[in-house]
């Protein structure tokens, strides 16, 4: 048995080997989530784009009374979408590794 002290490297390189989730998954595994974050990623960038041309067209009609309440009606909807389809993403990879186990 070493009493060798361990550097902060080392350290660190035993946490992140240990907190990687994606090392005991197979590749088929790997391969399905990256595909689906991948395809979560691309979903969320399109609720992003909607998102600059509501605004766009909101921006067109002038800072009209009700201007503020609208623009925070489209960003709470974005933030949301957002948030909806992460947690649909996060799920979908949980199963994705329940089926290693």
């Amino acid at each position: 048995m070493s009493n060798k002290l361990k550097s902060a490297y080392e350290l660190a390189l035993e946490s992140v080997t240990k907190a990687d989730p994606m090392k005991d998954l197979t590749n088929s595994q790997k391969t399905a989530i990256e595909e689906l974050r991948k395809m979560y990623m691309a979903k969320i960038a399109e609720r992003k784009i909607m998102f600059q041309k509501d605004l766009s067209e909101l921006n067109k009609t002038g800072n009209t009374p009700d201007y503020h309440l609208k623009r925070n009606q489209i960003e709470e909807s974005l933030a949301g979408e957002i948030r909806a389809l992460e947690s649909e993403m996060e799920q979908k990879i949980k199963d994705i590794r329940k089926k290693h186990e």
